[in-house]
């Protein structure tokens, strides 16, 4: 009995032993990452806004090495991360000495996609021996809403040829997210950047990068555009582009040319003509004069601007420089008289 029970105890410790060794050969060495507070919690945005998560990272075995930020499985560009508030380099982003031991509450602030729909961001955290521990996020992106600019001005415009340079104005304001690119077309070709300019900057590039003083909205700011030396037709089109891609474009036609002089003297304008040009008639010469002459008798009293223009020609007139106007009864003339002109 005794033997029996020497047996039985061998094989307990024997068991446990090899219990004790396969425990031993699964613990993990990955390190641990969480969220502080509420910051993992699930999130509704407009396209461009941004949230900001608070993390507390724990190194295993091996220090910390870096942090990489992925949204539904791909690499977040780096830049639309800011990390401790300032801008990364890359994605994954190289922790400092500081942090390599361990962190609290440290802060990456992200700028949405543009992309409608639930996106699932997740924050993985990588050691030296490349071990890694990952947390979660969901955030809902509402439909993006774009820049709103207007052109202060009328579309088409006049540019006289010889016009070396003309200012296109334009007001905007940020939608979902700033302002940062401005591009501009001719005839659907880009312009060569020597040809722009901007609120009296030199464009560096076509697209050019607008600067933090614009990308929430400007108010009557000038794109300088080099004018055609050819005389023709032009569109112009200006994109203005936010952080997360979206667009909106304003197209702006020109017509480059010389203007033609027009020369009113001894014009009639017995229908439609310039305001306070209705035409006269000087009947001892038989001639046209202007309205305003003073060898009119007769004044053509012009249109009535309420009336659709086919039949705005109120077809009177008065008389003028002490001039008298009869009405001829035809009936009383005893001869065959008309006033057809033969």
């Amino acid at each position: 009995m005794i033997q029996n029970f020497l047996k039985l105890s061998f094989v307990a410790c024997v068991l446990l032993f090899i219990s004790s060794c396969g425990d031993d050969s699964i613990l993990s060495t990955d390190p641990s990452i969480s969220f502080s507070g509420s910051t993992g919690s699930d999130l509704t945005l407009k396209s461009g806004e941004t949230f900001t998560v608070s993390l507390n990272g724990t190194k295993n075995d091996s220090e910390l090495n870096g942090l990489e930020i992925r949204e539904n499985g791909v690499k977040v560009d780096a830049s639309l991360i800011k990390f401790k508030g300032n801008n990364v380099g890359g994605n994954p982003i190289l922790l400092t000495q500081a942090d390599r031991q361990g962190f609290t509450n440290l802060e990456v602030t992200i700028t949405s996609g543009s992309v409608v729909g639930v996106s699932n961001y997740t924050f993985v955290l990588i050691d030296a021996a490349n071990n890694n521990a990952s947390v979660s996020k969901k955030v809902t992106i509402d439909a993006a809403v774009p820049p709103t600019v207007t052109f202060n001005g009328a579309s088409p415009i006049f540019i006289p040829l010889g016009t070396s340079l003309h200012n296109f104005n334009f007001t905007a304001v940020k939608g979902s997210s700033e302002i940062v690119t401005l591009e501009v077309k001719e005839n659907g070709l880009l312009l060569d950047k020597s040809k722009l300019g901007f609120d009296g900057t030199a464009f560096i590039a076509n697209p050019t990068t607008l600067t933090a003083a614009y990308q929430n909205g400007f108010t009557n700011k000038n794109v300088l555009v080099a004018t055609p030396t050819v005389a023709g037709d032009y569109e112009y089109t200006f994109i203005f582009g936010d952080l997360v891609g979206n667009k909106t474009e304003i197209k702006v036609f020109t017509k480059v040319g010389t203007a033609l002089t027009i020369n009113l003297t001894e014009v009639l304008f017995n229908a439609n003509g310039p305001v306070g040009s209705n035409g006269a008639l000087d009947l001892d010469t038989g001639k046209n004069v202007s309205s305003g002459s003073t060898e009119a008798e007769v004044q053509d009293l012009g249109i009535n601007v309420n009336l659709p223009e086919a039949t705005n020609w109120l077809k009177r007139i008065k008389a003028e420089n002490g001039a008298l106007l009869r009405i001829v009864d035809k009936s009383l003339l005893t001869e065959n008289f008309t006033f057809n002109k033969k």
